[in-house]
C-alpha cells in the first residue's frame, strides 16, 4: 500500500478508491472534532471495517434438472438464502414455480438490504436451493424433492459490479428411480451485484443493549379489518360449517382477553366477514395490560344460544406478534390456521398430550374431533396393534400423507398498529445506583413514580425496611436488564435425516427456555408432520418469564415420532425402539438480543443420532453439502428490573459518644482532701492511723524506751491515769510515784491483776478500732 501521506486509503488497502473516500470524510470529521473540545475521541483505522450493505441480482435459469416425478416432469422453484459469518441462514428471495419443466427460465430480480444490527456477523455468501413443488405450494422451507443446491462466496466480490455466475448444482440424492446422465450436469445461472461500505465498528453488545433500554414503546391502539377465511375444515355431517372468528389479545403479563367476535356465516367454508373493529389502550391502563400478541380462533357455531367457544367445533387458530407491524401503516396479512396444537386451551404438553381447559376434559374432546393435533388416533384402525402397524406401513409405501389437506386453511385480515414512546421505568438506576443509608433514602425510593409505570413492584426487603420505619440495612438499589416476555414462531425444518426403516421421518419440535442456572422450562411443542423431511409447522408460541427466573437461551429439539408404529406388542420387529429418535438440536443465545428486536433465521441442527447409512446418499461431483436446519423467529421484551442488594458486612449501630465532666477529683494514695468529704474523720481513727504507721516503722518500741515522751497524741480514756490527758495536762513520772507503784505491785494479787487486765482488754476492744485491739493484745 502507498504511504499514508500519499493516500489516506493506505489504511484500507483492500478497498482502494472506496477506502480513500471514507477516510477523506473522516478527515473532515476530525477537523470538526478538533474545533470542539467536548467532541468524541478521534478514531483510527482500527475503528472501521468493511461490510456488505446490499446484495442484488437476477435468477436467470436452470438447466438439466433432475426429474423426481413419476408422471410428468418436475415443477421447480429456487430459494435464495444469505450466509452470515455465524453460519446462520437468512431468507432473501423465492422465485415462482414453473410447472412441468426441467430447464426453467425465471428471469426474476431480487435485492436485499443487510441490517446494521448484524454488526460484525455480516453477510459472507449466498446459498441457492432448487426444489420440486408437488402440492402446488411453494415454501421457503423447501420440499422433500430436492433438485440441487450451490454456494457462492462473496468475499472477493467487486464493489457495485454485476457478475454472472454459472453454478453446478450438487447435493442431489442418488436414487434408483432417478437416472442422471453423467455428461449432463445440473446448472444454475445467476447474476449478482454486491455493494460494500466502510462503517465504524459497532459498540460492544452490552452497551448496545443498555442503549435499547432507555425507551419503551407501548401499543396505544389497533385497527383491524377481518376480511375472509379460505379452505376451512367442514365439521358438520350434513351441510357445511358455520364459521365465526374470535379475536383475543395476549398481554405482557400473560393474560388473554377477548377483543372482538364476528358474526356467524352460515353454511360456508370460505366465509366473507369484512368487519372492522378498534381497540385503544390509554395512559390509564395498567402496565401489565399492554398487548403483545393477537390470537385468531375460528369455530363452527352449532347452536346460536350457547357460547361458541364452549360448544362449537374448533376449525383453526393462528397468532401474530404486534411488533411485526410498522407504526401507523396498514398491512395485509395472510395467516395460516393450525389445528388444536395452536389453540391456547388445547396446547400440547411436553409428552404430546393435549392440555385440558376443564377438569373433566369433555370440551376438549369435542373440539379435537376431526382436528389434526399431530398424534395418530389409537382406535381400532390406527392404534398400537398389528392392524394399525400394517395400515401405517401401507400408507407409507403408497406415499400417502396421513391427515393432509389439498389446501391449507388461512385467514386474511388487515391490521394497523399505533404506538407511543416513553422512557423506560427504572432506567436511571443502570448508571447511578442509589445507596441506602438512612430512613430518608428508603422514603425517597418508595415515592418514585416508576413503580406505577413499570411491571415490577418494590423489592421485598425494601418494603420491609419501609414498613419497619427504623434504621434500614445498608443496601444498594440498582437496575438489571431482564427478559419478561418471549414470543416466536417455529416455521419449519429442512434437510432432516430419515430414521425410519420404511418411509421418512415424522418430525416434531420441542421448545425449552434455559435459565442462567441451566434450569430448563418447557415452552411449546409442535404437532407431528407425518412422512416429511422438510416439515412446515408455522406454529407460534409465547412465554411469560417469571420474576424469579432469568432466561438466557432458547433450545430447540427435533425428534422423529414413532408413536403408532413402534409399540406393536408381540409383533415387534427387531431394530424398533420405544423412544423417539433425535433429529438434531440447536440453541439460540438471547443475551445480545435487544428490546423489541426480531431474528428470523435458519439455524443448523447438531447432534443427530441417525446412522450414517440412514443419511441420504448424494453425488460427490461438487463441494455443496446440505445440512439439517430449523427455521425460527424469536422476539423478546426486556425491561429494567430493580434489584435491592443488601451488603453482607452490616455495621453495628452504637449511640453517639458524649463527654461527661465529673466533679470528683481522682483518688490519690497519700493525699486525701478532707474538704471533699461530708463527715470529718473521728479523732480515734486519726490516732489509730498514726499508731499503725509507727508500728509498721518499728518506732513504738523506741518511744517506749524513752523515759519522757509526749503522750498527747493518745486517745483519752475514762479510767485510770488516762483521765489527766483529757484536761490537757502533761504527766511526768516522779520518784515518789515510782515508789508508790512498786509498793502497789507488791501488794497486788496476781490473779486479781490478771482479771483486771482481761477486763481492760475487753473495754479497749469495744472502744477502739481493730488495729488498736491488735496493738492492745500485743
Amino acid at each position: 500500500a502507498p504511504p499514508l501521506s500519499v493516500c489516506r486509503g493506505a489504511w484500507y488497502p483492500a478497498l482502494g478508491r472506496l477506502g480513500c473516500m471514507a477516510m477523506e470524510e473522516d478527515r473532515e470529521d476530525d477537523d470538526e472534532r478538533d474545533s470542539d473540545e467536548e467532541g468524541p475521541k478521534k478514531t483510527g483505522p482500527d475503528d472501521y471495517f468493511k461490510r456488505i450493505c446490499r446484495v442484488s441480482g437476477r435468477i436467470l435459469e436452470a438447466k438439466n434438472l433432475v426429474n423426481t416425478d413419476t408422471w410428468g416432469k418436475s415443477d421447480p422453484y429456487c430459494v435464495v438464502k444469505g450466509i452470515r459469518s455465524n453460519n446462520h441462514l437468512v431468507q432473501i428471495y423465492k422465485t415462482k414455480r414453473i410447472d412441468d419443466c426441467l430447464s426453467p427460465q425465471w428471469m426474476e430480480d431480487f435485492a436485499f438490504e443487510c441490517p446494521t444490527s448484524w454488526g460484525l456477523n455480516g453477510l459472507v455468501g449466498l446459498k441457492f436451493f432448487v426444489y420440486d413443488s408437488d402440492d402446488k405450494i411453494t415454501s421457503e422451507i423447501g420440499s422433500d424433492d430436492f433438485l440441487g443446491g450451490a454456494d457462492l462466496d462473496l468475499y472477493d466480490a467487486l464493489h457495485n459490479k454485476p457478475v454472472s455466475h454459472t453454478l453446478e448444482l450438487g447435493g442431489i440424492e442418488v436414487r434408483k428411480q432417478v437416472k442422471v446422465h453423467k455428461k449432463r450436469k445440473s446448472l444454475l445461472c445467476v447474476q449478482i451485484k454486491v455493494t460494500h461500505e466502510v462503517v465504524m465498528k459497532p459498540l460492544p453488545p452490552s452497551q448496545i443493549l443498555l442503549q435499547s433500554l432507555r425507551t419503551v414503546h407501548k401499543i396505544a391502539g389497533i385497527e383491524c379489518n377481518i376480511a375472509r377465511a379460505r379452505h376451512l375444515r367442514n365439521a358438520d355431517v350434513l351441510g357445511r360449517s358455520d364459521p365465526v372468528c374470535v379475536v383475543r389479545a395476549a398481554t405482557i403479563s400473560g393474560e388473554v382477553r377477548e377483543l372482538y367476535r364476528t358474526r356467524v356465516v352460515d353454511d360456508s367454508l370460505n366465509p366473507e366477514w369484512n368487519e372492522q373493529f378498534e381497540k385503544n389502550w390509554g395512559e390509564e391502563s395498567a402496565p401489565g395490560e399492554q398487548p403483545v400478541m393477537l390470537i385468531f380462533d375460528i369455530y363452527d357455531s352449532d347452536d346460536g344460544d350457547e357460547d361458541v367457544t364452549e360448544s362449537g367445533d374448533h376449525l383453526g387458530s393462528g397468532m401474530v406478534a404486534l411488533w411485526d407491524f410498522p407504526t401507523g401503516v396498514k398491512r395485509k396479512k395472510r395467516l395460516e390456521l393450525i389445528g388444536g396444537s395452536q389453540l391456547l386451551e388445547t396446547l400440547l404438553t411436553k409428552d404430546g398430550r393435549p392440555s385440558s381447559r376443564t377438569d373433566d376434559g369433555g370440551i376438549v374432546s369435542k373440539r379435537l374431533s376431526g382436528t389434526s393435533t399431530g398424534r395418530l388416533d389409537k382406535g381400532k384402525d390406527g392404534g398400537h396393534g398389528f392392524k394399525g402397524f400394517m395400515v401405517h406401513m401401507i400408507a407409507r409405501m403408497k406415499n400417502i400423507k396421513i391427515s393432509s389437506a389439498s389446501s391449507k386453511s388461512a385467514l386474511l385480515f388487515e391490521l394497523t398498529v399505533h404506538r407511543t414512546e416513553d422512557t423506560m421505568p427504572h432506567a436511571q438506576f443502570f448508571k447511578t445506583p442509589v445507596e441506602v443509608r438512612e430512613e430518608e433514602d428508603v422514603e425517597y425510593l418508595m415515592s418514585l413514580p416508576d413503580w406505577k409505570r413499570g411491571l415490577f413492584q418494590p423489592p421485598r426487603l425494601l418494603r420491609q425496611d419501609f414498613e419497619d420505619g427504623g434504621r434500614p440495612s445498608l443496601a444498594t438499589l440498582r437496575a438489571k436488564d431482564k427478559i419478561v416476555f418471549i414470543s416466536g414462531t417455529v416455521r419449519g425444518a429442512s434437510g432432516l435425516a430419515s430414521t425410519d426403516l420404511l418411509g421418512k421421518s415424522d418430525p416434531y419440535c420441542i421448545v425449552e427456555a434455559q435459565t442462567v442456572g441451566s434450569q430448563k422450562i418447557f415452552v411449546h411443542r409442535t404437532r407431528v408432520i407425518q412422512d416429511s423431511l422438510c416439515p412446515s409447522w408455522q406454529e407460534s408460541f409465547f412465554f411469560v418469564v417469571p420474576e424469579t427466573l432469568t432466561v438466557q437461551r432458547l433450545n430447540f429439539y427435533v425428534y422423529d415420532s414413532d408413536e403408532g408404529i413402534l409399540d406393536v406388542g408381540e409383533f415387534a420387529t427387531e431394530g424398533l425402539t420405544n423412544s423417539d429418535d433425535s433429529l438434531g438440536q440447536t440453541s439460540v443465545d438471547l443475551g445480545s438480543l435487544c428490546n423489541g428486536d426480531r431474528i428470523c433465521e435458519d439455524i443448523p441442527l447438531t447432534g443427530c443420532k441417525a446412522a450414517r447409512s440412514q443419511m441420504p446418499k448424494v453425488s460427490a461431483s461438487t463441494a455443496f453439502r446440505r445440512f439439517s436446519t430449523i427455521s425460527v423467529e424469536i422476539r423478546v421484551e426486556r425491561r429494567a428490573c430493580p434489584t435491592y442488594e443488601v451488603n453482607k458486612n452490616q455495621r453495628e449501630w452504637k449511640p453517639r459518644p458524649r463527654h461527661v465532666v465529673t466533679m470528683d477529683p481522682p483518688i490519690h494514695r497519700i493525699y486525701v482532701d478532707l474538704s471533699q468529704q461530708g463527715v470529718p474523720m473521728p479523732s480515734y481513727e486519726q490516732t489509730a492511723q498514726r499508731v499503725l504507721r509507727l508500728y509498721k516503722a518499728d518506732r513504738l518500741s523506741a518511744m517506749n524506751k524513752q523515759r519522757y515522751h509526749d503522750n498527747s497524741w493518745l486517745h483519752h480514756l475514762d479510767k485510770g491515769p488516762w483521765r489527766a490527758l483529757a484536761d490537757g495536762r502533761r504527766w511526768r513520772r516522779t520518784a515518789a510515784d515510782a515508789d508508790a507503784s512498786e509498793a502497789e505491785e507488791e501488794e497486788v494479787d496476781p490473779e486479781e491483776e490478771e482479771k483486771r487486765m482481761q477486763k481492760r482488754r475487753e473495754e479497749m476492744a469495744l472502744n477502739g478500732p481493730d488495729e488498736l485491739q491488735e496493738l492492745a493484745h500485743a
